[in-house]
């Protein structure tokens, strides 16, 4: 609820929380395929867990825009 009174209010502001999140995740994805490349699992269940993470979250944030879409 909080978050379709944020998109509601400054929609501007929510459409940038959403692009962030978005390269957020990507950075995320980059870092989780070097450690596989690399050989290195710790670093790699690390860099899993926030990608997943972040992709909940940016899920989360689509949701409420298609929500609160008037179409």
């Amino acid at each position: 609820m909080l978050l379709a009174n944020e998109q509601q209010h400054d929609p501007e502001k929510f459409g940038k929380t959403i692009m962030q999140t978005e390269l957020t995740c990507l950075q995320w994805r980059e870092a989780m395929e070097k450690a596989q490349l690399s050989g290195q699992g710790a670093e790699f269940q690390r860099a899993q867990a926030a990608y997943q993470e972040w992709q909940q979250k940016l899920q989360i944030l689509l949701a409420v825009l298609a929500i609160s879409s008037p179409e």
